[in-house]
């Protein structure tokens, strides 16, 4: 599992994508703590991408 922390009163939403680009999980953020839970997903490099109105921020995602 990995957990989001984030406080923005806007709407937002994650994603997190594989090596080849495909969304491999889709989730909305509220305004606290977020636990995602990764266990379905293949070892290996993922890319998390946060979306909200005020922007985008990225983060690389390894699942050993």
């Amino acid at each position: 599992k990995i957990i989001i922390d984030y406080s923005v009163q806007n709407e937002s939403e994650i994603f997190i994508y594989n090596v080849v680009g495909d969304i491999v999980l889709q989730r909305q953020l509220n305004n606290s703590k977020n636990e995602i839970d990764i266990s379905t997903l293949s070892k290996g490099i993922y890319v998390i991408k946060i979306v909200s109105a005020l922007g985008t921020a990225q983060q690389k995602l390894i699942k050993d």
